[in-house]
């Protein structure tokens, strides 16, 4: 593992916090949309739109909402691509997964941040 996510105590700083922000901000425009997709899709489910200000809100938001999410997964991306490329240690991993399925785990080897 790279030595930029070790903190003090061996601790493991899993995501920072501008991974943290797009991860919430991607989740709850996600979450939004689907519910008032749901809500305009179907008459059984239009009462979902009361929970977020009424049909006529939800009309208008749902379209900007739409471009939040886009943007937020666009800056996932960016920010996650460059550590998501296959490398020869996740063909490794891949090699040694029978071992990992039967839990020999001595079998398998490190993986980094994104494994396989």
């Amino acid at each position: 593992m790279s030595q930029s996510y070790l903190l003090p105590n061996d601790r493991v700083l899993r995501y920072n916090f501008r991974e943290r922000l797009v991860h919430w901000v991607a989740g709850f425009s996600y979450v939004y949309l689907l519910l008032t997709g749901l809500a305009f899709w179907s008459p059984w489910l239009f009462w979902i739109t009361l929970i977020f200000g009424g049909p006529t809100i939800s009309r208008e938001l749902h379209p900007w909402v739409g471009v939040i999410f886009f943007l937020g997964v666009l800056w996932m991306f960016g920010l996650w691509a460059g550590q998501m490329r296959f490398t020869d240690q996740d063909r490794a991993w891949w090699r040694a997964l029978p071992h990992y399925i039967r839990n020999e785990d001595s079998q398998v080897p490190d993986e980094d941040r994104f494994n396989a």
